[in-house]
C-alpha cells in the first residue's frame, strides 16, 4: 500500500506557517498520510513556534541555511517519507477527499506524477479555478498546465531520479532552475508518457501574500518581463542540450516541446508586460504607438521563435491589429 507525504514549505512566513499547521491539526489523518514542514532557515521565529504547535502528526525541519527556493523544494522532496509528495505552499491547505480519492489508483498504477484541479484564492474572499481538469493521460500539450507546482504529486523515486543533475542544471540553466525547478524532472516524466491529469484537488489556496515574493537585484520578480524572457530562453537551451541524442523520439519530443514554448512564449510575455509594465500592455490592447520597450519585447520574441528553429510559425497577438509571421 503506497503513502502519500504532504510537505509544506515555508520561509519567513510565520503567521501563514502557524495557520497552515493549524489547519492540518484539526483533520483526522488516515494512517496511509503523514505530513512534514520544512523551514528554509527562516530568522522570525518560524522554526520555534513550529516545534510548540506541532505534534506527531507532523514532522518539523529546518534547513540548515537558505537553500532558495528550489533547494527547499529538493528537501521537501528528499525529506518525505511517502511513495508520492504533495508539495504545499504555507498559504494552502489540503483536500482529503481529492487525495483519497486518488489513493486507491495509486496501490494499483505506478505514475510519475499526477496533476490534480487547484482553485486559487483571490480577492480575499473567492475561490477560483486555476487549473481544472478530467481523468486523462497528460501529453507535452499540457506543459503549462502543470507549471504551477502546487496541487501536483510527484512520485518521490522518479523526481529524485528527475533532479539528480539538478545542480549541473543550475549552472546551465539558472533562472529554471532557481524558480522552476519542478520542469526537469517534469519534461522527462512527459518524454516517458507517466503523467496523468486527475479530476479532483488535492490541495487549494487559502491566502495569497505577494509581499515575499522573491525579487532581484533590480526589484523585478520572477514573472516580470526580463524574467521571464530569461526562463523562456533557459528552457530552449535545455531542451536543445538535453534531447540530443539524435533518436528519432528525441527529436520528435524536441519538436514538439519548441512548438509548445514558441506558441506559449507570447502569451506569458504578454502576461508579463500586465503586471511589470501596465500601461504597455494596455497600449497593445488599443492598438496605440509602441514604445520603446514594446519594441525590444516584439524583437526578443521574434529572435526567440527564430532561435526554435520552427517553420512555419506564427507569433499570434493584436498589436497593431497584426499577426506577426515569423
Amino acid at each position: 500500500m503506497i503513502r502519500i507525504t504532504v510537505a509544506i514549505a515555508t520561509y519567513n512566513r510565520r503567521k501563514l506557517v502557524e495557520a497552515c499547521v493549524r489547519r492540518v491539526l484539526d483533520l483526522e489523518l488516515p494512517e496511509w498520510l503523514d505530513v512534514i514542514v520544512v523551514d528554509n532557515n527562516s530568522d522570525d521565529g518560524t522554526y520555534t513556534s513550529l516545534l510548540q504547535i506541532c505534534d506527531q502528526k507532523i514532522g518539523v525541519y529546518q534547513n540548515d541555511v537558505n537553500l532558495g527556493f528550489s533547494g527547499n523544494f529538493l528537501q521537501c522532496i528528499t525529506k518525505s517519507k511517502g511513495d508520492y509528495v504533495l508539495w504545499l505552499s504555507d498559504e494552502d491547505a489540503i483536500n482529503l477527499e481529492g487525495l483519497s480519492s486518488i489513493k486507491s489508483d495509486l496501490d494499483k498504477n505506478e505514475y510519475c506524477a499526477v496533476v490534480g484541479d487547484y482553485y486559487r484564492y483571490i480577492d480575499g474572499y473567492n475561490l477560483v479555478p486555476y487549473r481544472v481538469n478530467v481523468n486523462r493521460d497528460a501529453t507535452i500539450e499540457d506543459l503549462w498546465g502543470c507549471s504551477h507546482l502546487p496541487g501536483i504529486l510527484w512520485n518521490k523515486e522518479s523526481t529524485i531520479a528527475g533532479l539528480v543533475k539538478f545542480h549541473e542544471y543550475s549552472d546551465k540553466y539558472p533562472e529554471i532552475a532557481k524558480y522552476y525547478p519542478q520542469f526537469f524532472p517534469l519534461i522527462k516524466f512527459f518524454r516517458e508518457s507517466r503523467v496523468i491529469f486527475h479530476s479532483n484537488y488535492f490541495s487549494y489556496q487559502v491566502e495569497y501574500q505577494s509581499s515575499t515574493h522573491v525579487s532581484s537585484k533590480r526589484g523585478e520578480r520572477y514573472y516580470y518581463v526580463s524574467p521571464r524572457w530569461q526562463q523562456l530562453s533557459d528552457l530552449i537551451r535545455y531542451v536543445n542540450n538535453e534531447f540530443s541524442s539524435g533518436a528519432i523520439e528525441d527529436l520528435n519530443f524536441k519538436d514538439s516541446m519548441k512548438d509548445v514554448i514558441a506558441r506559449s512564449a507570447y502569451e506569458l510575455l504578454m502576461d508579463a508586460m500586465k503586471v511589470d509594465n501596465p500601461t504597455l500592455a494596455e497600449g497593445f490592447k488599443r492598438g496605440g504607438s509602441l514604445r520603446h520597450r514594446s519594441k525590444i519585447l516584439i524583437k526578443r520574441m521574434i529572435r526567440l521563435v527564430r532561435i526554435l528553429k520552427i517553420n512555419p510559425t506564427y507569433v499570434v497577438g493584436k498589436i497593431k491589429g497584426k499577426v506577426f509571421h515569423v
